[in-house]
């Protein structure tokens, strides 16, 4: 028998409200079983400590990985990278730089770190391969 899943592509943004409840809620809203997200922080802020990743995941039950592209500590409190949150076990991850060897961040978008975060998913015994990224 078939089995279908609805999937999603998200950019959460790095700068936005930061309200895992609310981005949470929309992928609850929508019937989402496996979603990607970029742009996807973890700060390190004493006022305001977020992974957001795991925030997101907890208030829907699901499953994550997460894999930073970049850390900007100790200039900036926080790291952003790329996130699978599945409804379904995630069984296995990995993380896929996908940069020119020569790249150098300079701290320009045009520099910025790229990966590609893969989840091997068990949806009911049929394992899925599932990657998310954020290309400029």
């Amino acid at each position: 028998m078939e089995k279908t899943i609805s999937v999603g592509s998200w950019n959460i943004w790095v700068f936005g409200d930061r309200d895992s409840e609310a981005i949470a809620d929309l992928i609850r809203r929508n019937d989402i079983d496996v979603v990607g997200l970029q742009e996807v922080a973890k700060y390190f802020d004493e006022d305001t400590p977020k992974d957001m990743a795991r925030e997101i995941a907890d208030e829907l039950g699901y499953n994550y990985t997460f894999y930073p592209a970049v850390d900007f500590r100790p200039e900036k409190p926080y790291e952003m990278g790329n996130a699978v949150i599945s409804k379904y076990p995630i069984v296995d991850s990995q993380c896929h730089d996908l940069n020119p060897e020569d790249l150098e961040y300079d701290g320009s978008y045009q520099t910025e770190p790229r990966i590609a975060v893969e989840a091997e998913i068990d949806v009911d015994g049929n394992m899925v391969n599932f990657l998310s990224t954020h290309l400029q």
